[in-house]
């Protein structure tokens, strides 16, 4: 059976992204920053380096 390994949040206040990653097993992690590219980039290595097998 299938199971949610995280789930994410993404909103934007004035200029700054947000995103919160609520991961099952380690809690909520934050990124902030003004270029939304950068943060999906330092996210995505980020998710890749924790549940890569």
């Amino acid at each position: 059976m299938e199971e949610p390994l995280c789930y994410i949040e993404i909103s934007r206040d004035n200029r700054m992204y947000i995103i919160k990653v609520h991961a099952t097993n380690e809690g909520v992690r934050e990124y902030k920053g003004y270029n939304f590219e950068d943060l999906l980039t330092e996210l995505a290595m980020d998710l890749q380096e924790e549940y890569s097998e």
